[in-house]
């Protein structure tokens, strides 16, 4: 008959390996301690993962903001090009000098 400890170890057989760190072992299990707080740390991690997240959020919303403000320069760049150019002949028009 096996017994469960509560470090995961059974008596009369091998620990099973699950693939996750032992720190991992009550990830979404919420417990009315302190939830939150242990949510932001993250196991001791948070220091080092919300700056990052953060920093990629600022980078991303960088790149967002640039590319649309150069999209916008581009259009109004071309609706200025289309309004004071003359009108371009197509290729299925025919032309008075022939072929």
């Amino acid at each position: 008959m096996r017994q469960h400890y509560s470090d995961g170890y059974i008596l009369g057989g091998p620990k099973q390996n699950t693939g996750l760190p032992s720190s991992w072992k009550n990830i979404g299990k919420l417990r009315a301690n302190g939830t939150m707080t242990e949510i932001f740390n993250m196991g001791g991690y948070g220091a080092y993962v919300w700056p990052a997240w953060g920093i990629a959020v600022l980078v991303l919303g960088g790149l967002i903001f640039a590319s649309l403000r150069t999209m916008r320069a581009r259009e109004r760049e071309l609706t200025k090009l289309e309004t004071t150019s003359p009108p371009r002949r197509r290729r299925d028009q025919s032309s008075e000098d022939g072929p």
